[in-house]
């Protein structure tokens, strides 16, 4: 019961980490590798390109003008050509109509491009000054 106690106190991923079989993966790792962590917030996803070998995150607020932007985009669009049918929609309709297109557009389209566009200001090269 007192190991039942701890895993509903832990998250999930704490569970996985410190398990007996996973300390011991990692043990074994530890031998022949260097340990590294990352996390991520969700949104760098939109950010990778293919081009790059390493992960490298721009900073959120880059993140966030490229995302209104194409959010805007978007929004603007979907609304000036689809209005004039979903208009007498009623509102949970209307939303849920746009807001599947926001995400879609987003995901598999805008966040892509600008992506590749903007990839000199969003992973800008790094100077080093010696």
């Amino acid at each position: 019961m007192d190991n039942l106690g701890q895993r509903e106190n832990r998250t999930s991923k704490e569970v996985i980490f410190f398990s007996g079989e996973a300390l011991k993966l990692i043990e074994e790792a530890d031998n022949c590798s260097t340990r590294h962590y990352a996390s991520a917030t969700g949104l760098e996803a939109w950010f990778s390109v293919p081009d790059f070998k390493a992960v490298v995150v721009p900073p959120r607020w880059k993140m966030a003008i490229v995302i209104f932007i194409a959010a805007y985009i978007i929004s603007s669009l979907s609304h000036s050509f689809l209005n004039p049918f979903l208009a007498p929609w009623p509102l949970l309709a209307n939303t849920v109509i746009y807001s599947g297109i926001l995400v879609v557009s987003l995901t598999y389209l805008m966040m892509p491009v600008f992506s590749k566009l903007l990839r000199r200001w969003l992973y800008p090269a790094k100077r080093y000054s010696q």
